[in-house]
């Protein structure tokens, strides 16, 4: 047996190098560990961050057609009410011009102006 064995220094410095070999081998294991939870993590924070673009991307969308759709609601409100305000005068001038004598029965001119006036009510209620 070699005498440098007998040694307490000898075994000192064995069990250090031990220790170190072991504490090195912890030290890149956790570091490994965290390298791959790091790219695991990051892997997720790309999903959410795609899955948030495509959301936004769809409320975007939906918000464009909302926005199109209220323009077009109020063109037609705007259209209605010219509509509604010329058959209103055209129904006063009809009624100015030719009133009805008593137990009469309307003619073709009242009856057309009430049937568009119909149409304009139903189209208003979307009927």
């Amino acid at each position: 047996m070699p005498t440098w064995l007998l040694s307490p220094y000898a075994w000192l410095g064995i069990a250090l190098a031990v220790i170190g070999v072991a504490g090195a081998g912890a030290y890149a294991g956790a570091r490994w560990e965290e390298g791959k939870t790091l790219k695991v993590e990051k892997a997720f924070s790309d999903f959410k961050a795609a899955q948030s673009d495509a959301a936004l991307k769809k409320f975007k969308a939906d918000a464009d057609r909302i926005v199109t759709a209220s323009d077009a609601y109020t063109a037609n409100v705007t259209t209605l009410k010219g509509s509604i305000d010329g058959i209103a005068t055209e129904l006063k001038n009809v009624q100015a011009k030719n009133p009805l004598p008593h137990g009469c029965k309307p003619g073709p001119d009242r009856l057309r102006v009430i049937g568009n006036a119909v149409s304009a009510a139903n189209a208003a209620t979307g009927q």
